[in-house]
């Protein structure tokens, strides 16, 4: 099933999923900087522990 990336906020409130969407302009999932990826580690631990940490 293919759904547009910009649908994803959308589709995912509709069922009560709760996210936080990170965007970084000029980079890709594939190539993807060092530094880059780095933040997007952090900003995910930080929202794990937020949620599943009582």
């Amino acid at each position: 099933m293919l759904i547009n990336f910009y649908n994803y906020p959308t589709i995912l409130e509709a069922r009560k999923f709760e996210f936080e969407f990170l965007a970084i302009p000029d980079d890709t999932h594939h190539w993807m900087k060092f530094s880059n990826g780095v933040k997007v580690s952090e900003a995910t631990a930080d929202f794990l522990k937020r949620k599943l940490i009582p």
